[in-house]
């Protein structure tokens, strides 16, 4: 008697069932939407991957202990063992060389003179390009390029649509001089020796130059930022695009002040509206950031046609991987309850502090400011004008306008101990299976968008013994559910242990803004 309710039963819970996975569906569609194609910043806090795989050696060394395992024992001083050898970290996707200033600033302050070589891994030549430039400028020689010229023209290539005339003309300069060392590689040796392109193939070398020539250009006809962003707006938004500041508002107030306080809401909202996450100076930022360009292929009656426009992030920003965190826990002092400081501040700190240090070996002390000083977001008269500094280390740099002879002499000062290498796009496939590349890596940090080559065949044969493996989480991706967070944190969890990887301590997607595992030792002879 019941069977004609039950199937009515079943129908209305099929259906119920099929709303609640199309609106999840709809969910995820609206993140990758918002995320883009390209990862030109990461989404988490800059790591010191060294003393992260120590730590996570000691860890693992203790619960080996309390469990009356028998383990290798912690590395004393580095990542890989103390015998001297070179330290090699693998960065899959990380979008950015955050984990590497980090890295290089606490290793040189540190006193250490273990060499450390990084191995560079992205999804196109874009992001290599963009590397390589965030390097130059960086480590720049001092003489060139006072510190807080450095960090403010850092920030604003990283995060900005838009640029100051003084950062493009850099823009330029850099890139003449790009074009003529990714053109001879033996200048590039020469020149450039902390960064190696030997593994590229000559196609590649060649897209690195097209990039660069693209960069050259003050302000490409085929590349209108500001119309580009909007129309990232609208296509993601769709009808509630009226509504964009009231969204931008909510997403700040209802999710990302939850993870990041320290990002100020005007900021936030201000680069949802228009992409300028770093307005420091008192000057205008209105010459287009080529660096964020990169290609597109969509399908057309013709064919595949590729055109280029932002393809990146435009719901997270910019501001986690250098903003939140810092050493200087004075930056999140609360005056009635609000931060007297913000994400910007932070990152100036960062930014200022990785560059001292890896070039001098010295602990940064900022000058101190007074406590009532307030923050960048706060009043507009705490914005810097660009005036003549009386110190020649913060000079604004003087560089040559497009067309002008570039200087010929080095593109960094000397980092004693630290390589970097770029690779090719098909690494992430080949990894496992190249003998040059089996049993390298002492640490290797997977972004969220190269977790799933853990699962290629063979991957882990790149890893040594008793490697550390980092997965960056979802942590701080605003349209992510918290259930959906820690499903992520699960599902990549099963790809590393899947590979033999130990996790480091629990695996909470919703707590954790990148996940540890720790490769099993060698066995005992």
């Amino acid at each position: 008697p019941w069977s004609g309710e039950l199937v009515e039963l079943q129908s209305e819970l099929k259906q119920c069932q099929a709303t609640s996975h199309l609106h999840k569906m709809s969910n995820l569609n609206s993140v990758h939407e918002g995320l883009g194609l390209v990862n030109w910043w990461g989404f988490t806090p800059a790591l010191d991957l060294i003393s992260h795989a120590q730590r996570c050696a000691e860890t693992a060394a203790g619960a080996d202990a309390a469990g009356g395992a028998a383990s290798a024992p912690a590395a004393a001083d580095d990542a890989g063992g103390s015998d001297g050898s070179e330290v090699n970290i693998l960065l899959m996707g990380a979008g950015d060389i955050r984990h590497i200033l980090r890295t290089v600033a606490v290793l040189r302050r540190s006193g250490s003179t273990r060499p450390v070589h990084f191995w560079i891994s992205e999804r196109g030549m874009e992001l290599i390009a963009r590397q390589m430039l965030q390097l130059a400028l960086a480590y720049a020689p001092p003489e060139r390029l006072g510190l807080q010229q450095k960090a403010e023209m850092f920030l604003e290539l990283l995060g900005n649509s838009h640029v100051r005339s003084q950062t493009s003309e850099f823009l330029i300069a850099t890139s003449i001089r790009l074009i003529e060392l990714v053109t001879d590689p033996e200048l590039m040796e020469k020149h450039y020796p902390l960064v190696s392109l030997k593994p590229l193939k000559f196609s590649e070398r060649d897209d690195l130059e097209e990039v660069f020539k693209f960069w050259r250009q003050p302000s490409p006809k085929n590349f209108v930022i500001s119309e580009l962003w909007d129309f990232r707006l609208r296509e993601y938004l769709k009808q509630r695009y009226d509504s964009r500041s009231n969204l931008a508002d909510w997403d700040y107030s209802m999710k990302l002040k939850d993870y990041s306080p320290i990002v100020h809401v005007r900021h936030f909202c201000r680069w949802r509206e228009d992409g300028i996450a770093f307005d420091i100076r008192d000057a205008p930022y209105d010459v287009p950031n080529r660096t964020l360009a990169s290609g597109r292929v969509f399908r057309e009656k013709r064919g595949g046609v590729e055109k280029r426009g932002y393809w990146g992030d435009i719901v997270n920003s910019p501001y986690i991987g250098l903003g939140v965190e810092c050493e200087d826990q004075s930056f999140f002092k609360l005056r009635q309850d609000k931060f007297m400081k913000s994400s910007v501040d932070v990152a100036m700190y960062n930014m200022s502090a990785h560059i001292h240090e890896a070039l001098t070996g010295t602990v940064y002390t900022p000058p101190r400011a007074e406590d009532d000083e307030p923050s960048s977001a706060e009043a507009s008269e705490s914005k810097i004008t660009e005036v003549e500094e009386e110190s020649a280390a913060a000079a604004p740099v003087q560089s040559p306008p497009a067309g002008a002879d570039v200087p010929d002499g080095d593109m960094t000062a000397p980092l004693p101990n630290v390589r970097i290498t770029m690779l090719p796009e098909k690494f992430p496939s080949e990894m496992g299976s190249k003998s040059k590349y089996r049993g390298l890596f002492d640490v290797a940090y997977f972004g969220g968008g190269m977790v799933q080559h853990l699962k290629e065949e063979g991957a882990t044969a790149a890893f040594k013994p008793s490697a550390t493996i980092v997965l960056e989480g979802v942590l701080h991706y605003l349209g992510l559910t918290n259930e959906q967070k820690a499903q992520f944190g699960t599902k990549v969890s099963e790809f590393a242990t899947n590979c033999g990887a130990v996790p480091i301590g629990k695996i909470d997607g919703t707590k954790d803004s990148y996940y540890s595992f720790k490769m099993p030792p060698a066995p005992a002879e």
